[in-house]
């Protein structure tokens, strides 16, 4: 299982912005999973894997992908930064439609990185997490059924094998990042009464299971 960001250049003219995106695409998206999958452990994740780097022993390690796939991260490349071309790297804030983490919400990112995943690794793909932090829950409805839609386009239009996708998260949870303050849950979680409040989102996820099919 690997969270996947769909990373772009701020500025697809700037040569800084497009090399700050390759970086960041193989560090955040390849590094480990080429390891996991491929053998190819970069040490030093200068993207290049040398003969001491590969681990053929490790190839063949997973029967299938699990996707997290939340949003789309731009980026711009900075001088100086250190040694390390990572550190060469700013993400940019975003700057369109947002979730209450700051994060830019892009429903068609979930179909490129789902393409993408499958044509590179070629596994079988599960979308082990999707989902946005909104306390209000008015916007959770329209993002699960435009990232759905776009699962359903990669399955129907582009032939990849997903094979499951799970909603994050069932109920409020504790965010490694920000604790109890990002709300994630289909079910608003009242932290003084422990009670379990649906949000607008439960309605439409819990008519899409039974159905099969999205409206």
């Amino acid at each position: 299982m690997q969270s996947l960001r769909l990373i772009k250049p701020y500025d697809a003219k700037n040569p800084d912005d497009v090399e700050a995106a390759e970086i960041w695409w193989y560090a955040w998206n390849e590094w480990i999973l080429n390891a996991v999958i491929q053998g190819d452990y970069d040490m030093d994740l200068d993207m290049v894997v040398d003969s001491e780097e590969k681990f053929p022993n490790l190839m063949k390690g997973c029967d299938y992908l699990g996707v997290n796939y939340y949003r789309r991260q731009r980026v711009k490349g900075v001088e100086g930064g250190g040694y390390h071309p990572i550190f060469r790297v700013r993400a940019v804030p975003c700057e369109g439609d947002c979730t209450d983490f700051g994060w830019e919400i892009y429903p068609k990112g979930m179909r490129e990185i789902l393409n993408w995943a499958y044509r590179k690794y070629r596994r079988k793909v599960i979308v082990t997490e999707n989902g946005i932090a909104d306390a209000s829950g008015e916007k959770r409805p329209r993002y699960l059924l435009d990232h759905l839609r776009e699962v359903h386009k990669a399955i129907d239009e582009d032939g990849i094998p997903v094979r499951g996708y799970f909603h994050w998260s069932l109920i409020d949870n504790y965010e490694w990042a920000r604790g109890f303050e990002m709300r994630f849950g289909l079910y608003k979680v009242d932290y003084r009464t422990k009670e379990r409040i649906p949000t607008k989102a439960v309605e439409l996820y819990g008519r899409i299971c039974k159905e099969n099919a999205l409206p």
